[in-house]
């Protein structure tokens, strides 16, 4: 609790852009819905579970000859956009359009999980690649939200 109670300071201070003014929530900011730390960090939680209960090893290498689908393309099209967003941030030295990019990218996973089945697909090469989605999802928010001085917990 410790964790996410911190995080939904931090993060509702990181999301506003410098020129606007702040108005704090303790409310909103805890909500696991919305542009909160606390969705984020259940976004992350979630794929630790997926990987976890997938019983497997996740593939290093991701390699399929079946077609993506949309929501499937979406999320491969987001993660392969981390580098370029730390570096705007880097650049424009404000982390909200970071935060942005992480809520764009949590609220993109949370449609692939509920149309992608991930332990339950139809194919092992399927569960393969949607493995290997979920792990790169987790390292992306992992690595974004550390950027942000917010820490994932191990259980939500």
């Amino acid at each position: 609790s410790r964790k996410v109670g911190v995080a939904a300071l931090k993060y509702s201070v990181l999301r506003i852009q410098m020129e606007k003014n702040i108005v704090f929530n303790i409310k909103d900011s805890v909500r696991f819905d919305g542009n909160t730390a606390a969705y984020l960090q259940y976004t992350a939680v979630r794929a630790k579970n997926i990987i976890r209960k997938s019983g497997q090893k996740v593939p290093q290498k991701f390699s399929s000859s079946y077609p993506l689908n949309a929501d499937e393309k979406r999320l491969v099209s987001l993660l392969s956009a981390f580098p370029a967003e730390v570096e705007a941030s880097a650049r424009s030295i404000t982390l909200s359009n970071l935060c942005n990019y992480l809520f764009a990218l949590a609220t993109q996973f949370s449609s692939f999980y509920n149309s992608c089945p991930v332990i339950n697909a139809e194919a092992e090469e399927q569960k393969n690649a949607r493995l290997q989605m979920v792990s790169s999802l987790l390292t992306v928010m992992q690595n974004g939200l550390d950027l942000l001085g917010i820490e994932v917990p191990e259980k939500m």
